[in-house]
């Protein structure tokens, strides 16, 4: 009976509580795309060979290590303004930027064309495709992120959801149709996934333009700005090299996969991180889309932050145990039974890659906290600490081992330290924060 009486009272709560209903805004759209994405996958997993998706795999990889210094992360800075036209002018520095970027990384590929190819485990592409594809996949996912950021800054989310949505919905079925017209390859997968990005960023300024609200609008035709490139600098000082670092921290294995063990160990794992990633694109990134503008806007009114960063940090952990515990424990037969025989090893990479997203998953408001609380600095020595450690363990791995599962497992294992540690710091420096808020408060008398 008294249960019967306090759900519907919690749920009202719920649904009254400005940030738990964005987050299922953001979520209902990352949890569409990531639906419709799961159920593709048993099919595509039987019409691809590991051996294509791990060019995929590969090649997602480069782009993911190359995007935070594309555009030198200003594309994040783009909620911070106060004024409308600033934010416009870091949006197009941030494009500015990026072209700049994918001509000298064409450059730079026609001049180290064999050794490239041979690193990122892409030996039968040619270099025209590899020079082509890589610099554009750079751009268009640089302009996804000005997108998306401006759709943020605005709080837009239920547009944003509706992009994902489409992407995933085009995307896997482009994938599918091309595997039944007899050509599942590598290559093929590589350019949809391009134009499934391109797609996101055209559906999120056609949907914006429908509005017909001003301050909504993005010309990306602003002059370039060198105030807001020195105001932010801390971007590309610390953000930049700090994603960089994560995201080679992320796809390191990648690349030591496909240089010591071919492409089908890249296919294994890279479905296994597809799959892995699940909750962290469903909940975390959707609570990182929220909690960041909350956090900033609540820091910009002078109010405490750190109850908003623990109470993320803890219900996160909650949330991410069930997946974990499942993986651990029946990954390789759930990878066989829903993704075919074939796909076992992914299913037992499952049992090890898992505990780090549990940790990288929980890690979420913390992270969205670091621009706020000004930790840039720390983030990047932080990712550099997680660099070493995630490098050492695959190395130990491999060298003791000699196999490409052990070797994740203990690049798992020593990436958790600086999990840990980014938890630990960002809320001790969010609660010394609200500790120098209140002193000034008090020692001024002031309310606000």
């Amino acid at each position: 009976m008294r249960i019967s009486i306090i759900l519907p009272s919690f749920i009202k709560c719920l649904s009254r509580n400005k940030i738990i209903r964005n987050v299922l805004i953001v979520s209902s759209g990352t949890a569409g795309a990531q639906i419709i994405s799961l159920l593709a996958s048993p099919i595509i997993t039987r019409l691809y060979t590991p051996e294509a998706i791990g060019m995929l795999g590969s090649f997602m990889a480069i782009v993911a290590i190359l995007l935070p210094i594309a555009a030198l992360s200003y594309p994040i800075a783009i909620v911070l303004p106060k004024s409308h036209d600033d934010a416009i002018k870091v949006a197009n520095n941030s494009l500015r930027i990026a072209i700049f970027f994918t001509i000298a990384l064409t450059v730079m590929i026609l001049l180290f064309q064999e050794k490239l190819i041979n690193l990122i485990g892409m030996e039968g592409s040619s270099t025209l495709f590899i020079a082509l594809s890589l610099p554009l996949a750079i751009l268009i996912n640089t302009l996804l992120a000005i997108c998306t950021q401006w759709a943020i800054r605005h709080k837009l989310f239920v547009i944003n959801a509706q992009a994902v949505v489409a992407q995933s919905l085009t995307l896997n079925g482009t994938k599918i149709l091309f595997g039944l017209l007899a050509l599942p390859l590598g290559k093929v997968l590589i350019v949809l996934t391009i134009l499934g990005s391109l797609l996101q960023s055209i559906v999120l300024l056609l949907l914006m333009k429908l509005k017909k609200k001003e301050e909504l609008k993005l010309p990306l035709n602003a002059s370039f700005d060198s105030t807001l490139i020195k105001q932010y600098r801390e971007f590309p000082f610390y953000r930049s090299p700090q994603g960089l670092l994560a995201n080679l921290n992320q796809n390191i294995p990648v690349i030591l996969l496909a240089s010591l063990f071919g492409a089908a160990s890249v296919g294994f794992y890279a479905l296994c991180r597809t799959v892995l990633q699940l909750p962290v694109t469903l909940i975390a990134k959707s609570v990182n889309d929220v909690i960041y503008p909350q956090i900033n806007q609540t820091s910009i009114n002078n109010k405490p932050i750190s109850s908003l960063i623990i109470r993320g940090t803890l219900w996160l952990s909650i949330l991410g145990l069930a997946p974990l515990l499942l993986f651990i424990a029946i990954g390789p037969d759930l990878f066989s039974l829903v993704f075919g025989d074939t796909w076992q090893k992914a299913g037992e990479i499952s049992q090890w890659l898992s505990v780090w997203f549990y940790f990288n998953f929980i890690n979420r408001a913390c992270v969205a906290a670091i621009p706020v609380l000004r930790l840039e600095r720390f983030l990047l020595l932080n990712s550099l600490l997680n660099f070493i450690l995630s490098s050492l363990g695959f190395y130990i791995g491999y060298n003791i081992f000699d196999n490409d599962v052990y070797a994740v497992a203990m690049y798992s294992l020593f990436g958790i330290i600086p999990q840990i540690i980014i938890i630990s710091f960002v809320i001790f420096s969010a609660k010394k924060h609200d500790k120098q808020l209140l002193d000034y408060k008090e020692s001024t008398g002031s309310s606000v």
